[in-house]
Formats: structure tokens, sequence, C-alpha cells
């Protein structure tokens, strides 16, 4: 998760940069807040709290990038956003399945 969201920054660095836009250096006051939240949480607590957070984010940002990709005017955010769409899609699956694992205790197999 971490190389396809480092992929993605650099990805949406390039196209920012093409478009002469600056990027926020500091997260947005509703992720810092659960950032801030996770930071003093541990064990258990710290796992529920984490995959609820990325399930929540995944879905919106799932939600809004669709919403970019088929509405959006500019070609090359629209591009980005379609492109990141599969990654995205992917990583709220993910989420989900481990959200599910550490609510219920159960983890599904692995294939070989």
């Amino acid at each position: 998760m971490i190389d396809d969201h480092t992929r993605a920054l650099d990805a949406s660095k390039h196209v920012a940069s093409k478009l002469h836009l600056t990027l926020p250096s500091t997260l947005n006051p509703p992720t810092q807040a659960v950032y801030d939240a996770l930071s003093k949480k541990s064990g258990r607590d710290f796992d529920t709290a984490y995959l609820d957070a990325m399930v929540t984010g995944h879905d919106a940002a799932v939600r809004e990038f669709e919403y970019e990709a088929e509405t959006g005017r500019n070609a090359a955010i629209k591009r980005y956003a379609h492109d990141e769409l599969p990654m995205l899609r992917e990583h709220f699956t993910l989420a989900r399945k481990a959200q599910q694992e550490v609510q219920t205790g159960v983890a599904e197999p692995q294939k070989p």
C-alpha cells in the first residue's frame, strides 16, 4: 500500500507541476484529527480504528476519483483520477477484508 500511495503521490506531483498547481504540504483538519486519534491508540484498539479509517478514507477517495474521472474538466487531472481508480478500489477491498478479519477474528486462508 505504501508503494502504491508513494507512486500515486509522485504522479499527482507531476500533474500539479505541469498545471502550475501547488499541492498542500500538510494534512487537512479532518485527516489530521484521524492521525491524532490513531497516535493515541495501540493494540487491537489501534487496529480497529486504523482499519475503520482506511475503509472510510478509501471509500471516499474512490467516490471522489470516480466523479473526477467521469466529470472532470481538466484532461490531465481526469486522466490521473482514471488511472488511480483501480489501485484505490483494490485498497478499499483489501481494507474492508482486513477490517472484517479484525472484527471477526477469522482470516481467509491464503492462496498458494
